[in-house]
């Protein structure tokens, strides 16, 4: 793909717009979100059938909020596209559980929202640089990003924007992004 591109469009300057990187973030986050979805459940079932062998009803444990844990984690998909900023009340009072959490898959998806939410600040400020941009993103990668590499999604994502940073910060010199070669 990289040869034909470059014999089509020799002028062209490669560059990553905002949307692909806040897509591959925003489905590295609903990874995280789906695999703490998953182990809660099983650990529902396994409590579960624990309990009906033994002839006892089964209640599920609950959040301050009245939601039982994998139903919290269900109602979070959208919420976490959203912006801080533009979520409701009840928006708020769910992250406040996520972040006076001690639970370690729960602090994951806290950790990964808010580098997702630097990044949008970056991309957010006005007449940024693209020098400005790269050392806001290197410093994001050296010490956010590199503090929680034990995530998966975590490390994946620090992969790709250490080798992609010059074509992010591409986007910044002109704003444009290759639609015109898609």
């Amino acid at each position: 793909m990289n040869w034909i591109s470059s014999h089509l469009f020799p002028w062209k300057i490669r560059s990553y717009d905002r949307f692909h990187v806040m897509s591959y973030l925003l489905g590295d986050l609903q990874a995280i979100r789906t695999r703490t979805k998953t182990k809660y459940k099983d650990e529902e079932n396994t409590k579960k059938d624990k309990y009906e062998t033994n002839w006892l009803k089964y209640h599920p444990t609950r959040f301050p909020n009245w939601e039982g844990k994998v139903e919290f984690i269900t109602r979070l998909r959208y919420q976490l596209y959203k912006r801080r900023a533009d979520w409701n009340d009840y928006q708020k009072e769910r992250f406040a559980v996520i972040e006076n959490s001690t639970d370690e898959n729960l602090l994951q998806i806290k950790v990964w929202y808010e580098i997702i939410e630097e990044i949008y600040r970056i991309y957010d400020t006005e007449d940024q640089t693209p020098n400005e941009a790269k050392k806001q993103f290197k410093y994001l990668i050296n010490t956010k990003i590199a503090n929680n590499s034990s995530i998966i999604e975590i490390k994946n994502i620090w992969k790709t924007l250490e080798n992609r940073l010059q074509w992010i910060v591409n986007y910044f010199y002109s704003g444009h992004n290759n639609w015109f070669a898609e």
